[in-house]
């Protein structure tokens, strides 16, 4: 929400103004040409009227949106409009509709009431003779007029299946209910696309550059509807700039790993690219590459907690917890009551079976949360808390803490990070119990499917494994790589033919380097125990 002006606060959300807003003066000067002071009032009084109304549609989706648990952190006016920062969108399609149906019912229902004063005023001058409806000077009658106009125009404009205006939410929102997310997403996509480009093609004719820039931010808005999309131009973007993080972001480690190397190859005494390749290996599950360059930073850096940290994750990966203990003792000696210590010893001591010390420590944790950003919220010790609770017994207090989680941030809940997977596959009963909860709470089950499957694999639990990677595969299509994972899950299984399938269709398909490469593998080592007869 920034740049932008803090004017105010309405039930706990922030009302700010844009920088943009102060294009307004030049505006009004060029666009009304006021003569003197009056007109200049006028001119002013009415954009502030303008504005009001874009705030009191904003402040519709507030109210709706607050009344389906959606908080809203705040509504920012801009030059061209208003917009309320949502902290996610409700996975139930009905209360979707509602949210985005509300703001132009708000612009319908300001219309409705300036319609009402103006005939109430007008049916006055036939019921008492004489009597003519007064207009102050500062606001003349075709002001009224026109600001009855512009409440009916923001609400229809709004209305155009364009995504993300209101009726392209509100489209969507109708073909979920009808088809799914899935296919709700796709359809909503492609009307956007081609009414933006229509719009885009109308601006280029009447040579409006205010059209044209509208056209082009509706239609980056509707691309996000298509991830398939988002990660190619975001994969082009990578390698056109040669950013690393982008790769590391895309999961896409390979080529993250070669240009950190050749960065580090003329800069080898920077420790932030070493904990960046040291990241990217990790993920891999190349624990040694990663582990020698997490030991290059602390050399470098003594007492770098964020490599520290990672040198924990390595060690709990490995299952040498005595070593993660260790190094524990060296990030609290770092950082004396840090929320993630506590967090990771809490995860240590529950493993350990040593459950009471596990909860305090994970209470402690939430205490120095709120000094930490890199917890992100309270999910993640939320959830260790509950995992804690269900191995003691508690499963109304597990189930309270997963209710929590998923109100503080159900997309944080639903995406199970590779970390995560680990901490989670350690505690098999809490999850399959966790997941069989979330997934009758779940609107898009296939969101579930994706966390549960990844979670079960590293488990040992291959059967389940294979399932729920195939429920996610007919969903996440744009998702290449599950096929490789579903391999592993068969090959877990000993189902050496169903293993070569998906390994030799995840070489073939997939965009990313390192599981191309892992599927090689795979197929090479298959193969020859195939032709050994072993």
């Amino acid at each position: 929400m920034k740049p932008s002006l803090l004017i105010g606060r309405i039930a706990g959300t922030e009302i700010r103004l844009h920088w943009t807003m102060l294009l307004i003066f030049p505006y009004v000067l060029v666009t009304f040409r006021p003569g003197d002071l009056l007109e200049a009032a006028r001119a002013f009084l009415l954009i502030a009227l303008v504005f009001l109304s874009v705030l009191f549609h904003e402040l519709g989706h507030l109210a709706l949106a607050r009344m389906h648990g959606v908080n809203v952190a705040g509504v920012v006016l801009w030059v061209l409009g208003g917009a309320a920062v949502t902290e996610r969108e409700p996975d139930d399609p009905g209360a979707q509709l509602m949210i985005a149906a509300a703001g132009p019912l708000a612009n319908l229902l300001i219309s409705a009431l300036l319609l009402i004063a103006l005939a109430a005023g007008m049916a006055l001058t036939f019921v008492l003779p004489g009597f003519s409806p007064q207009f102050p000077e500062i606001f003349p009658f075709h002001n009224f007029i026109f600001l009855i106009i512009t409440n009916l125009i923001l609400a229809l404009s709004n209305l155009a299946p364009i995504y993300p205006l209101d009726g392209g939410r509100i489209f969507k929102a109708l073909v979920h209910m009808a088809a799914g997310p899935a296919r709700s997403a796709a359809a909503t996509f492609w009307i956007s696309i081609v009414l933006a480009l229509g719009l885009l093609a109308w601006a280029v004719l009447e040579r409006s550059w205010i059209i044209g820039g509208t056209a082009l931010l509706l239609a980056l808005g509707a691309v996000s509807l298509n991830q398939g999309l988002v990660l190619a131009s975001m994969r082009l973007y990578a390698r056109l700039f040669a950013r690393p993080d982008v790769y590391i972001r895309l999961a896409d480690f390979d080529p993250a790993m070669e240009l950190l190397t050749r960065r580090i190859e003329r800069s080898p005494l920077t420790p932030d690219l070493y904990l960046q390749r040291a990241y990217a290996a990790f993920f891999l599950d190349d624990f040694t590459r990663a582990s020698a360059d997490v030991e290059r930073v602390l050399a470098l850096q003594p007492g770098d907690l964020p490599a520290l940290m990672l040198r924990g994750a390595l060690y709990y990966a490995l299952g040498l917890d005595a070593s993660a203990w260790s190094n524990l003792e060296q990030a609290e000696a770092i950082r004396p009551g840090s929320a993630m210590v506590a967090l990771n010893r809490a995860i240590l001591l529950r493993d350990g079976g040593r459950l009471t010390e596990a909860l305090d420590q994970v209470n402690l944790s939430f205490v120095q949360a709120g000094k930490e950003a890199v917890l992100r919220g309270a999910v993640l010790p939320l959830l260790v808390r509950s995992s804690i609770l269900f191995a003691m017994g508690d499963r109304a207090g597990a189930a309270q803490d997963w209710e929590s989680a998923l109100r503080a941030n159900p997309r944080e809940v639903y995406v199970f990070s590779p970390d995560r997977v680990r901490i989670f596959a350690r505690a098999w009963n809490w999850s399959a119990v966790f997941f069989e909860w979330l997934d009758g709470r779940a609107d898009d089950r296939s969101i579930v499917a994706l966390g549960w499957a990844e979670t079960a694999l590293h488990a040992g639990q291959y059967g389940l494994a294979a399932e729920k990677f195939g429920e996610a595969m007919r969903h996440y299509t744009y998702l290449r790589d599950l096929v490789y994972f579903r391999g592993l899950a068969y090959l877990g299984m000993g189902d050496m033919p169903k293993a070569l399938d998906d390994f030799r269709a995840a070489e073939q398909i997939s965009r990313r380097a390192h599981i191309r490469r892992f599927a090689s593998g795979h197929i090479r080592r298959l193969s020859e125990s195939y032709a050994t007869g072993g």
